[in-house]
């Protein structure tokens, strides 16, 4: 299992109080939600065609407050670290990078705006076609 963060556009209603004219209706942007949790792999309850996130992992391997987020909804998963349940206790293993070495914070944080740069650049592609 990973720890991450899951930026996803949620489904989501117009911001109207009431009735609104289809031809006044504005079409707004999408409603881009950031969830951080424990990322669930498929021997461990992930949903199929889903990232599957839960808030919480017991030594015993529970889980609980799940979310499934289906994978066409994903703009990016950002994995954090690995964690494990190894006889009753929760290992993590944080700031590896690709290549197994450690990473510093600086390391991490550099990773970090990389990957913010790409999803705006993906992010401004998109919006000019």
């Amino acid at each position: 299992m990973k720890v991450g963060v899951v930026i996803w556009n949620d489904a989501h209603s117009d911001e109207a109080d009431s009735w609104v004219s289809v031809s006044r209706r504005v079409d707004h942007a999408p409603f881009e939600v950031v969830t951080v949790g424990i990322i669930l792999d498929s021997n461990t309850g992930k949903k199929r065609g889903h990232v599957s996130v839960a808030q919480s992992l017991t030594p015993s391997e529970f889980v609980d407050h799940v979310i499934h987020i289906p994978k066409a909804m994903i703009v990016e998963v950002i994995e954090l670290f690995d964690i494990k349940v190894k006889d009753e206790t929760i290992e993590l293993d944080s700031g590896r990078s690709k290549n197994g070495s450690r990473l510093s914070t600086k390391g991490r944080s550099e990773r970090a705006t990389r990957r913010t740069r790409t999803r705006a650049n993906n992010r401004q592609t998109s919006e000019d076609r």
